[in-house]
């Protein structure tokens, strides 16, 4: 099967031009993928290409539909890969549900790729692998707003640990580097900045080009579970073990009566 190339800016990229494309896994949804472009611009500056993997999933102000997105919530998609589909700013969410991703394409000089959940962990790793495969890209990064994916799962102020806990689980399947980055820890009210502290840890993957802009980037470090992502720690059990995955498709939503957001409950 063949499949289109990306695009940066509404324009095709040839995958094999001299740009380093950067892959930015977006941990949480849409204000996650805003966060992307910003790592990106503050790590790598203008001069590489981005492709931003990101889940529709968007609080009910945006999204009356709990849960989040797939690709046949959309029309307009473009293949990326046989898992994976992009977002352009032509793609438009089949009502009733919404998304703010078609707007971000437009308004973002990255391609914004589709993270489709609904066959768990082991979808999301498939996704990511055929990713790294087509594009080759020069680093990955796993990206949190927050902190939140690095939370143990019984902190009594947490309330959406599901997507986050998805991604770290996939991304700790693959073979490949992945560092794992937390921009502004605490900011969203699940976890607290002191809860993030014993985790910070100086970053083991080499400093990316122009590590003068590093600091723009507001924390990075390894998190204390599950074990890190690396195939040279087979006996230590896999991250998927640890953070359970509900059965797919997803069980009847409910909403959390305290929040904006929808609460994915298992019966």
């Amino acid at each position: 099967m063949a499949f289109s190339h990306y695009r940066v800016s509404g324009q095709p990229v040839d995958p094999y031009s001299d740009r380093m494309t950067r892959l930015i896994v977006a941990a949480g949804g849409g204000g996650d993928a805003v966060a992307a472009a910003m790592l990106h611009a503050a790590l790598y500056g203008d001069e590489d290409q981005a492709v931003i993997l990101t889940y529709s999933w968007d609080r009910l102000l945006i999204d009356p539909l709990p849960g989040p997105r797939g690709t046949d919530s959309f029309t307009g998609l473009e293949p990326l890969t046989q898992s994976v589909r992009s977002v352009p700013a032509e793609a438009q969410p089949i009502a009733p549900a919404g998304s703010t991703l078609p707007r971000l394409a437009a308004e973002l000089p990255h391609t914004l790729a589709l993270l489709d959940p609904h066959h768990g962990a082991e979808g999301i790793t498939r996704q990511l692998e055929e990713l790294v495969s087509h594009l080759a890209p020069a680093s990955i990064d796993l990206l949190d707003v927050g902190g939140d994916i690095l939370a143990q799962g019984d902190e009594p102020t947490l309330k959406s640990p599901l997507a986050d806990a998805l991604t770290l689980a996939a991304c700790c399947q693959v073979n490949a580097p992945i560092r794992l980055l937390v921009a502004g820890p605490g900011l969203d009210g699940e976890i607290s900045p002191t809860t993030c502290a014993p985790c910070s840890a100086p970053s083991s993957t080499p400093s990316p080009p122009r590590t003068s802009r590093r600091s723009a980037a507001s924390w990075s470090g390894t998190p204390p579970r599950p074990p890190p992502c690396s195939p040279q720690q087979p006996e230590e059990p896999a991250a998927s073990a640890r953070y359970a995955t509900p059965a797919f498709p997803f069980p009847s939503p409910t909403k959390d009566p305290r929040s904006t957001r929808s609460t994915w409950t298992t019966r």
